[in-house]
């Protein structure tokens, strides 16, 4: 998940960036609650891309007008997959590819050479707790990450969750929970939200198995 989140952060690929992260912890879930399920989609993953109807929707935007009803839109695609060309391209998207770029062994050396870079960059991370600092631009708020992006200003969506909220994570303090009246905290027991970067002490919590705060900003 790391991974995938430095490369579409990187990319800049907008909501797309958030995209396969839920993807991966839907398939996370179901592995522990629907092994069925989590075995169909791990041996027909293809199936489940959404890039073919992703293309196919764009080439109908494409040569389709916004007023046009549903029996000028169904007349019109069955005009565009009907050539040769456009079958060729239809079928080479919706069915699974005989041939390959990469051999297995180049693909063994890309996975190495990224796991590297990978590695690098997290360990740069991880010596450098803290340094990242949120800054105000108008109305706008942005993100530098020292270690990972010297030279730029990030939004504060590459962030947790939690930086989201109208309450955000204070590491300064054990608990989020706003009105919290526990001042001893090293008899209380507390929980830490990787998800959102919100913690809170279990009583505060109230058997609570989700971060309330981010719940509330979601609903």
């Amino acid at each position: 998940m790391i991974r995938i989140w430095i490369m579409f952060t990187c990319l800049k690929r907008r909501h797309y960036n958030k995209a396969p992260l839920v993807w991966i912890n839907m398939c996370s879930h179901w592995g522990k609650h629907s092994p069925q399920l989590y075995d169909l989609i791990r041996n027909y993953v293809t199936v489940f891309d959404e890039y073919p109807v992703e293309n196919t929707h764009s080439i109908l935007r494409a040569q389709t007008k916004p007023s046009d009803n549903a029996d000028q839109l169904k007349q019109r695609a069955k005009i565009i997959f009907q050539s040769k060309e456009k079958q060729s391209n239809f079928r080479s998207y919706f069915t699974a590819p005989k041939h390959f770029s990469f051999s297995q062994n180049q693909l063994q050396f890309l996975k190495v050479k990224c796991a590297q870079v990978l590695f690098s960059i997290l360990k740069q991370l991880s010596q450098k707790p803290g340094e990242a600092s949120i800054t105000s631009k108008g109305r706008n708020k942005y993100v530098k990450l020292p270690a990972m992006c010297p030279n730029d200003l990030m939004k504060t969506n590459v962030l947790p969750l939690g930086y989201q909220c109208a309450v955000q994570p204070d590491s300064t303090k054990t608990c989020d929970m706003p009105g919290c009246q526990i001042t001893c905290v090293l008899d209380e027991d507390w929980v830490l939200f990787n998800g959102c970067f919100h913690s809170f002490h279990k009583v505060c919590l109230k058997e609570s198995t989700s971060c309330p705060l981010c719940q509330q900003f979601l609903s």
